[in-house]
């Protein structure tokens, strides 16, 4: 995830440029056609940059811009917002309607995906632990929250709340797993088995 591990807030030690002078272009490349396919933020995995745009996946060199590897997904990113995420050598790529995809992170061909039956949008970004995935769905309606099983994408459980989860990341500390709905509920759940 964009913290980079579960002890981590996402506060980097890495040093940027001050000023446009301290500042060269490497690369540039352009795959997408506008905002409605534009780039998620992207992950480094492996020492390549790896990008959603529309309904693509792609690998791109960090020397080069180069595409390395690209697959298509199973539905698109929607608003392109959210990032994807990476743990033990699968990437699971947050979908419009209520979608969940994982790809091997190494030659992106995909392994797995997840429709909820509810839909949704997938605005939320994905938290991975202890071989599970967590993330919520929706906008203003009923919608869910799972519990996946990251190898397979089975569900493990489920939740759901009258207003969805629009934004609401969810954090596990230790065997809980704490997330925020749009109804205004904040719920501690045993990260295994769902129970509040």
């Amino acid at each position: 995830s964009f913290r980079g591990n579960s002890q981590n807030n996402g506060v980097t030690s890495a040093a940027t440029p001050r000023s446009a002078e301290e500042t060269e272009l490497k690369w540039a490349v352009k795959h997408s056609t506008g905002w409605t396919d534009g780039p998620n933020p992207m992950l480094i995995v492996d020492d390549s940059l790896v990008v959603l745009y529309g309904n693509s996946i792609k690998k791109l060199s960090l020397e080069t811009g180069e595409v390395l590897a690209s697959s298509q997904m199973c539905a698109s990113t929607s608003w392109g917002s959210v990032p994807a995420a990476y743990a033990d050598g699968i990437i699971f790529c947050p979908l419009g309607g209520g979608t969940v995809q994982a790809f091997n992170a190494k030659t992106l061909e995909p392994l797995w995906s997840y429709a909820d039956a509810l839909g949704g949008q997938a605005q939320s970004p994905i938290a991975c632990a202890d071989g599970k995935i967590y993330v919520g769905f929706g906008y203003n309606g009923e919608y869910a929250f799972v519990c996946l099983d990251a190898a397979d994408g089975s569900l493990v459980w489920r939740q759901t709340d009258e207003k969805g989860y629009y934004w609401a990341g969810a954090v596990v500390v230790g065997d809980y797993v704490v997330c925020g709905s749009d109804s205004g509920h904040l719920c501690s759940r045993n990260k295994d088995t769902g129970a509040v």
